[in-house]
C-alpha cells in the first residue's frame, strides 16, 4: 500500500517537474517571439526615417496610381484643387517622351522588328511580361523627370505635387512619394471610358494633343481595350487609401472624401 502511495507521489513529481519544463520553455518562445517583433518594428521605423530623410525635401509628392480608366486624372485633377499651392503631374508626356528615347533598346530586348505604320505601344501591350520589360526601360528616364519638375515647382513656391502614374506600384519613384493612393473603378465604367476617349479622339482626329502626345485615333485603335485595361492595372501598393470612383455621380462623393484626405495630410505635414 505504502510503496503505491510512493510511486504515485514520485509520477506527481515527474509530472510537476515536466509542467515546470514546459512552462519554462514557452516563456522562453513568447520572450524570443517579443524580441523579434520589437526588433522588426524597429527596424522598420529606422528604415522608414532613412528612407523619409534621404527623399525628404519641402514639397510634399503623392503618388496616384490606378488603370487605365479608373479615373485618376478626375481624382489627382481634384485633390491638386483643394491642396493649397498644388500641382498635377501627368506622367504621361515623361512616359512617350522616354518611350520613344528608349525604343531601340526595349524593342530590340523584345526580339521585336518594328513594322512600318504599327505604334509602338501596341507591341508593349501584347502581354504583360511585354509591359514589364518596357516599363523597366522607361521608368528611371521618367523618375529623373519628375524629380526635376518637383524641384522647379518646389522653387516657385508649390507645397504639394500629385504624380498620377498607373504604372507607379512597379517603380522606385513610389518609394519617393510621401503618399500613395490607388484609384479604382469596375470594369464597365473603365471599358466606358476609354471607348468615348476613343470615339471623341475619332471625332477630332487632330493627332498631337496639347502634351506632345500622338493621340490620334489610328494611333490607338489596335491597342486591344481589353489589354490595355489588364495590363495598366498593375498591383497596389498595399499601402495608402483606396478611391472608387464608379461613374461621374459619384463625384460629389469622391470630393467630400478627397478633402477629408487632403486635411489629413495638411494636419500632419503642420
Amino acid at each position: 500500500m505504502i510503496r503505491n502511495e510512493i510511486k504515485i507521489i514520485n509520477h506527481a513529481i515527474e509530472l510537476i517537474k515536466y509542467t515546470i519544463k514546459l512552462i519554462k520553455s514557452t516563456i522562453k518562445l513568447i520572450k524570443d517571439i517579443i524580441k523579434y517583433l520589437l526588433f522588426m518594428v524597429i527596424s522598420d521605423i529606422i528604415e522608414t526615417k532613412f528612407e523619409r530623410t534621404e527623399r525628404r525635401r519641402d514639397m510634399v509628392v503623392i503618388g496616384v496610381s490606378g488603370g487605365s480608366g479608373a479615373g485618376k486624372s478626375t481624382v489627382s485633377d481634384k485633390l491638386a484643387e483643394i491642396l493649397p499651392n498644388a500641382v498635377h503631374i501627368n506622367v504621361d508626356k515623361y512616359m512617350y517622351e522616354e518611350s520613344l528615347k528608349q525604343e531601340p533598346v526595349i524593342l530590340r530586348s523584345l526580339g521585336i522588328e518594328k513594322e512600318k505604320g504599327v505604334y509602338t505601344y501596341n507591341y508593349y501591350f501584347q502581354s504583360f511580361d511585354y509591359t514589364k520589360v518596357w516599363v523597366s526601360y522607361i521608368q528611371k528616364g521618367v523618375s529623373d523627370k519628375i524629380e526635376n519638375f518637383v524641384k522647379e515647382q518646389e522653387a516657385i513656391g508649390m507645397e504639394y505635387a500629385v504624380v498620377d502614374w498607373c504604372f507607379l506600384p512597379m517603380c522606385e519613384f513610389s518609394k519617393k512619394c510621401d503618399y500613395t493612393l490607388n484609384v479604382k473603378t469596375d470594369y464597365n465604367t473603365r471599358i466606358h471610358r476609354l471607348e468615348k476617349k476613343l470615339k471623341e479622339m475619332a471625332e477630332k482626329n487632330t493627332g498631337v494633343d496639347n502634351l506632345g502626345i500622338d493621340r490620334s485615333y489610328n494611333a490607338y485603335k489596335d491597342f486591344g481595350l481589353d489589354n490595355r485595361l489588364k495590363y495598366t492595372t498593375v498591383k497596389d501598393f498595399g499601402y495608402g487609401a483606396q478611391f472608387e470612383l464608379q461613374n461621374d455621380e459619384g463625384l460629389e462623393i469622391l470630393e467630400k472624401n478627397l478633402k477629408d484626405y487632403a486635411n489629413k495630410i495638411m494636419n500632419k505635414e503642420k
